[in-house]
């Protein structure tokens, strides 16, 4: 009898696992965990760089030093010698510390090619150094026009000009016009580091009145010194931050030791993720058979509250059902609790995933699965800002195909090879999506009254049948747009020429500073008819995905 029990005993397990296998296949309908990782579609990975440092995409910065005569008073000073401003200092002593944080290369004018070039010593140790400063021949294109105009920047790099805009033959208009033309064609940003230095010595600025011709003047006193920032806007966004860190260390403040511009700003930004989401109650078997009866009484007559005109002649029951329709339930999808373990890799932000299951019993007609939620919107109700809605669906491709396909060697050989599994646009997708924003919203967050409502269900295919999509990854973009008026800065009067009590004092102040920043920091985004300017952000960015597979 004993023997007999021990011979069942693997037959059991053996049937136990034939039914898990098969059981398995039925649900996945093919499909393999893991999936790829949803990184690649996400708009704010599309941009990656082949550079990477402390797990973030880091590009190495090119500094261009000036060190041409005309600044050479900012280091030395005849009576007392090569004695730099202490501010002046701590600038230079941040940049260098800036080179510890990412790589960086310098480059300064040679005194022979007259033309950039890099440097091989240490700036930091070199620059109030005699013999550092050179002269320059007034035949040569300056250094901001061989930079800007000649082609002697790659805006590919985060790069820091440092300068005092005051170069011959070339109108700081123009200049902000063409920073502005390679910020749109490359796509990048600028900011601009304002400061004030002590300066003595002669210097030479040019003659606004006169093409070709230079004004010469001692200076004994502040004179303005700046510094440009531009590159790839995240790279630039990333390296202001850090350097306003290590110059609030040498006791730097911005607004009182300097002043900044940038042409990107981000106004009041606010970005939601997939935690921010209010997801609406998932209906279970017997509230969707309220809904559905609800629903057949409201399709015919075309009156309100099942064929009643008003909600007060309804008893409790139907108001309850009432409220349900209100409330538009999900339906036929159960949350998953571990997503890291769906899909390859880290996975890159947040994301919402939920498993298909129609309940036993439940008639084909009610099948269809439906997903409703709300992402709160902040100032939603504020005049001056407008949100606008969009949404990529996704599927995997090859995954109902086989495994592998067949290439060709260099050699001529042919060869089996592993298919790659990826997220592929979807334009036929059977995914039927609705959005709206609601002002009336009041849900889990009270101090966000207005919300984005993303109805997303699956569309039938034809009458009396919905065949399942196997996985569907959608994206849902929320893009925030702000108006607000456009207003000059009160520090550029202490810099710009037509400020000062001495209109004509070209040396102390910098000529047209107010049209460089007009242009570069107000004209990019300024809508011309009601002088307002325009700023466009990214404010969502919400996966979900959508699959039959058990977790």
């Amino acid at each position: 009898m004993r023997k007999s029990i021990y011979k069942m005993v693997p037959l059991i397990v053996l049937f136990a696992l034939l039914l898990c296998g098969c059981g398995e296949s039925e649900n996945s309908g093919g499909s393999t965990l893991p999936f790829p990782n949803y990184g690649t579609v996400l708009e704010q990975n599309e941009e990656t760089s082949a550079y990477t440092w402390a797990g973030e995409a880091v590009i190495p910065a090119r500094i261009y030093f000036d060190n041409t005569g005309s600044m050479e008073g900012f280091t030395f000073d005849e009576n007392f010698g090569r004695r730099p401003d202490p501010s002046y200092l701590a600038l230079i002593r941040c940049l260098r510390d800036m080179n510890r944080l990412q790589d960086a290369v310098y480059y300064t004018i040679d005194r022979y090619q007259q033309r950039w070039v890099e440097y091989e010593g240490s700036v930091y140790q070199d620059f109030a150094a005699d013999g550092f400063h050179v002269g320059w021949n007034e035949t040569e294109a300056g250094p901001l026009t061989s930079l800007f105009f000649e082609g002697g920047l790659d805006a590919g790099y985060v790069n820091v000009i440092l300068t005092d805009l005051a170069e011959q033959n070339l109108n700081n208009t123009k200049l902000a016009q063409q920073i502005q033309k390679l910020c749109e064609e490359e796509d990048c940003a600028a900011e601009l580091f304002v400061f004030s230095f002590e300066f003595h010595g002669n210097t030479q600025v040019p003659n606004p009145d006169q093409i070709s011709n230079m004004l010469d003047e001692r200076v004994d006193g502040k004179r303005p010194y700046y510094m440009l920032i531009t590159g790839p806007e995240q790279y630039v966004a990333k390296y202001r931050k850090e350097l306003v860190e290590l110059l609030a260390g040498q006791q730097l403040t911005e607004g009182k030791d300097y002043f900044t511009a940038t042409s990107r700003l981000s106004v009041n930004e606010i970005k939601a993720d997939v935690s921010d989401v209010v997801f609406e109650p998932f209906a279970d078997y017997e509230e969707m058979k309220a809904l559905y009866s609800m629903k057949d009484k409201t399709d015919g007559g075309g009156k309100k509250y099942g064929g009643k005109n008003n909600a007060e002649d309804l008893d409790p029951e139907e108001t309850l059902q009432a409220e349900s329709i209100n409330t538009r339930p999900s339906k036929n999808l159960i949350p998953y609790n571990n997503v890291s373990q769906l899909f390859e890799g880290t996975l890159p932000t947040q994301i919402a995933a939920f498993q298909y299951r129609k309940a036993e019993g439940v008639p084909e007609k009610m099948g269809d699965w439906e997903l409703n939620f709300y992402v709160p919107l902040s100032d939603g109700k504020n005049p001056n800002i407008t949100y606008t809605c969009d949404y990529r669906i996704y599927r995997l491709s090859g995954e109902n195909e086989d495994s592998t396909q067949e290439t060709e060697t260099e050699e001529g050989r042919k060869q089996e090879e592993e298919k790659l599994r990826e997220w592929v646009a979807d334009g036929n997708s059977r995914v039927e999506i609705t959005q709206e924003i609601t002002e009336e919203y009041e849900g889990a967050m009270p101090e966000y009254p207005t919300a984005v409502f993303f109805s997303c269900k699956d569309k039938p295919a034809e009458k009396g049948h919905s065949p399942r999509e196997k996985e569907i990854l959608i994206i849902f973009k929320i893009m925030r747009e702000e108006r607000v008026p456009y207003e000059r800065p009160e520090w550029l009067s202490l810099f710009d020429t037509s400020s000062s009590d001495e209109p004509d004092d070209y040396f102390r102040h910098t000529y047209n500073l107010i049209g460089f920043y007009d242009i570069l920091f107000g004209y990019r985004n300024k809508r011309m008819e009601d002088d307002t300017l325009r700023f466009v952000s990214s404010y969502a960015e919400i996966p979900v995905l959508i699959t039959d597979l058990k977790e």
